[in-house]
């Protein structure tokens, strides 16, 4: 059996020689998630509510039949 840490050690110095900011490598994957949450949270709500708030009901339904 191999020991996980002995395969993944090698990568992991090699990022560390980029020298990139700890900041970044604490916060980067965290923060861009965050965005990614937020972005489709947003597209996703909208669309509710522009489902909930729609006129023509029937040309909506047949609008979201042809886009998915």
């Amino acid at each position: 059996m191999v020991n996980l840490t002995e395969v993944l050690e090698p990568i992991a110095a090699e990022f560390r020689s980029l020298g990139i900011p700890e900041s970044i490598v604490r916060w980067g994957h965290p923060a861009m998630m965050a965005i990614a949450v937020f972005v489709m949270g947003s597209f996703v709500g909208l669309a509710g509510l522009r489902g909930r708030v729609v006129e023509d009901k029937d040309a909506a339904i047949a609008q979201s039949q042809r886009s998915s």
